[in-house]
Formats: C-alpha cells, sequence, structure tokens
C-alpha cells in the first residue's frame, strides 16, 4: 500500500487541547485506524493537527512522503483529508441534498462556480451514489426536511462525492439509532473497500464496532501501543483503557439517597432507559412506588419556548393548578424565576430573565431543578454533559455536587469516559446493559 500521511515525533503545544507528546504514526492508503483513548489523551490534538488546525511545534508531518510545513485546513481539504462530526454538518438547509452535494464539490476542487454545474447531472451523480450506498433518500430533497441522522450520513457521503482519502470520524459523540448506526458502519465498510483511509476515535470498543485495521492506543499525547483489529478482542482494549480504579468497584450496590453513581456503558444502542435499568438490576432495590425520573439527553433541553422561565418550571411542579386553570398567579410566577437564579448564581451559570438569556448548561439545569422543585428525589439522567463546552462541563459538575449534599440520588448513564465519572462515588462499567 501507499503511504498517505506520515508524523514522525510530532509535538504540539496549546492551552486548548492535550498536547502531542513526540507521537509517531503512519497511515497508509486504504487503512483502518483506530485512535483509542482516555479524556485528555491527545485525540482531538492529533485530529486538528492533520486537518491543519493545530500547528505542530516539532516533529515531521508529511503527505505522500513530502513533508509539508505552513498546513492550513484548506491544504487538508485540498489533499483529500477530512474531518467529520455528527452536529457540525456543513449542509445549507435550504437547498436540495444533491446542490449542497455540488457545492460542497466546487469548494473542495476550487476549480468552478456553483451557479455554472448542470443540475440534471448532479442530481444523477448523487442519486447513482446513494443507491451504491443503499440509501433510500431523494437527492432532490430539502436538507431541513430530513432528520438529523440523515443529514449526519449525508455529510459522510459528501467526503465520498470528492474522492476523500481520509476520513477521520469521532465515534464516541455518535447518537445514532440502531439502524443508522448498522448503515453507517455498511457506508464505512463500502468507503474502505474503494480506496478511502479511515481513522476512527473512540474511548472503548464493541465487537459489533470493530472494521479489520490498527488500533492505537494513545495515552498522554504518544501512541504507546498498537494492535490488529482482528488479532485481540474488544474486551482486552477495553481492560487496557478503563482506569483499574474503575473496574475494583463493588458490582451489586444500591446507593442510598445523596449519592452520585456512574454507569458507563460501552455499548451504544437507544435504549429505553426505564427497560435498560429494569435489566441492569442496579434500581431493583428501590421499592415500587420510588419515584425516579428518568431523563434522557434531548429531553433535558425539552421546553415550552414561548412561555417564561416561571411557566416552565409551574408546568412540572404544580401541574394540576395549570391543568385546571390554565392560570399561575404572577407574583408566583416571579417567585419561581428567583428561586431558580439563585440555584444558578450558585454555580457560575448566568442569570437569566426569559428563556433565550439560558445557556445550554442554564437549560440543563434547568431540566433538572424544575423536577427538584416538584418533589423529585432520584434521577437517572443520560450523558448530561453531551453538547457542552469545558466551562459549561463545570458548572453541571458543581450543580450536581450540589444536589447530592441536598440529599438527592443521582445516576448518570454515559458512553465513554466521562469528566462525570470524577464525582461519581461509584462507577459500573456495563456493555450491552450488563455489569462487567
Amino acid at each position: 500500500m501507499k503511504e498517505l500521511i506520515r508524523l514522525i515525533d510530532v509535538s504540539t503545544n496549546t492551552d486548548n487541547f492535550a498536547d502531542l507528546n513526540h507521537l509517531f504514526l503512519t497511515i497508509f492508503c486504504g487503512q483502518v485506524h483506530y485512535l483509542a483513548g482516555l479524556h485528555g489523551s491527545g485525540k482531538s490534538a492529533l485530529r486538528n493537527v492533520l486537518c491543519g488546525q493545530l500547528p505542530a511545534t516539532a516533529g515531521t508531518l508529511a503527505i505522500d512522503g513530502t513533508p509539508v510545513l505552513a498546513y492550513t485546513p484548506q491544504d487538508a481539504w485540498t489533499k483529500g483529508i477530512f474531518s467529520i462530526e455528527q452536529n457540525a454538518s456543513p449542509m445549507i438547509p435550504s437547498l436540495s441534498i444533491y446542490e449542497n452535494m455540488e457545492l460542497f464539490y466546487s469548494a473542495q476542487k476550487s476549480k468552478r462556480s456553483f451557479r455554472l454545474f448542470d443540475r440534471r447531472n448532479a442530481y444523477k451523480r448523487t442519486q447513482a451514489l446513494f443507491e451504491e450506498y443503499g440509501l433510500s433518500i431523494d437527492s432532490s430533497t430539502k436538507v431541513q426536511d430530513i432528520t438529523t441522522e440523515d443529514a449526519f450520513l449525508l455529510y459522510l457521503l459528501e467526503a465520498v462525492y470528492v474522492n476523500a482519502r481520509l476520513v477521520i470520524l469521532n465515534l464516541s459523540n455518535l447518537k445514532l439509532s440502531y439502524m443508522n448506526n448498522q448503515k453507517l458502519f455498511h457506508i464505512l465498510k463500502q468507503m474502505n473497500s474503494q480506496g478511502t483511509a479511515l481513522l476512527l476515535i473512540c474511548d472503548s470498543f464493541s465487537d459489533q464496532s470493530l472494521l479489520p485495521g490498527k488500533i492505537n492506543i494513545i495515552r498522554k499525547g504518544r501512541i504507546i501501543k498498537q494492535y490488529d483489529s482482528p488479532a485481540v478482542d474488544a474486551a482486552h482494549i477495553n481492560n487496557i483503557l478503563i482506569p483499574a480504579e474503575m473496574t475494583a468497584s463493588p458490582k451489586n450496590i444500591v446507593p442510598s439517597s445523596g449519592s452520585i453513581t456512574g454507569i458507563m456503558e460501552l455499548y451504544y444502542s437507544n435504549y429505553s432507559l426505564p427497560n435498560y435499568f429494569a435489566n441492569l438490576g442496579i434500581l431493583s432495590g428501590d421499592s415500587p412506588d420510588s419515584s425516579i425520573k428518568f431523563l434522557k439527553t434531548d429531553s433535558l433541553e425539552c421546553f415550552c419556548s414561548n412561555l417564561s422561565i416561571g411557566d416552565n418550571i409551574a408546568l412540572v411542579r404544580y401541574p394540576s393548578i395549570a391543568e385546571k386553570t390554565g392560570y399561575i398567579d404572577k407574583a408566583l410566577l416571579r417567585y419561581l424565576e428567583e428561586e431558580f437564579n439563585t440555584v444558578l448564581s450558585g454555580f457560575g451559570a448566568p442569570l437569566a430573565k426569559n428563556m433565550e438569556d439560558l445557556s445550554i448548561a442554564g437549560k440543563k439545569i434547568l431540566g433538572i431543578e424544575r423536577w427538584v422543585m416538584a418533589g423529585v428525589r432520584k434521577f437517572v439522567i443520560e450523558d448530561p454533559l453531551f453538547g457542552l463546552d469545558a466551562k459549561g462541563q463545570q458548572i453541571l459538575l458543581r450543580y450536581f455536587i450540589s444536589l447530592r449534599n441536598r440529599n438527592i440520588r443521582l445516576i448518570f448513564v454515559f458512553y465513554n469516559l466521562s469528566e462525570l465519572q470524577k464525582i461519581c462515588d461509584i462507577v459500573h462499567i456495563c456493555s450491552h446493559g450488563k455489569i462487567l
């Protein structure tokens, strides 16, 4: 195989990412590489170096055997190196899928005007690509009319459309239905069979996600081990990745009130949280009438945007009044809003007068606190830090610690090694709903 990329003794120096520290890595054309490591091990730094978003301060980056010096994101594009993120699709919602494909092609090749392309031929090319990869979508559909998950798969096919040579995909943050997860790996296999190299970033492995290739374990900015994926099983890799102090936790403890439990599920699927925990047995010690609130990631920010903060709290705290009368006293609404802002002020979150003023962290706190105000004392929350920057994560972590101090029991489900583990009293490592 022809060499595509070689990093020789590469280091970085920045405050924004965990730095690379004398890293060596070679990727050949058509090769699959996994990059696995804990939070802060240097995965993002390596991705950004390859995409031209972070300069190497030492060492050599060579593409096609030639060292590159002033390497920019545009250089990465023109050389066919793409990084795909689930929530960062560049597609324009008001345009059709095939128009977006052609625009992406024009931007990448920098050869022709978007307005001069042949729409009929562009539609045929795009539709043929979808049929080849097994997607039953009409490419004349506007992007705004398709689901977020379908948009992500189309973003991946944009890389195919422009003949990408290396696709970098972060599997750690993906949240796809079972069916779309199968479509994703079908697309990846087909891309690889046609010569596209893949760099798949992950925090853990499941047997279903393994494609033949190299598994690189990164720690403190260096590749410390490399395995062939058919020759080593997922359990062995996860044993290397997961800290010993986490696996040493007792397996069948039902925490008391005022505690924080972590569930690290190595295999993500679109579980029903109540069913998942019924099978897991961690809640088996609770009485049948225990009031447990299950909150999935998307429901934390699910509000009536046309109502005030006080109204959104009142709908949960005083549902009978809201349903019977449709009216709640303004003085009570002001009291609820002041009470909530008092909570926000304790954790460094910006105060808010209305829903539009709330930060993402503030909305997540509101999504939980309104149930706390309604008397709920036990929560199962899925991946609450998802979508937050570092500042937002710290705000939410301080809030969770305060809930524990208020004698509230929290159980978190997360799918990769998370900042949440630092505040958990106990962490269960699970796979397919079973405690390992």
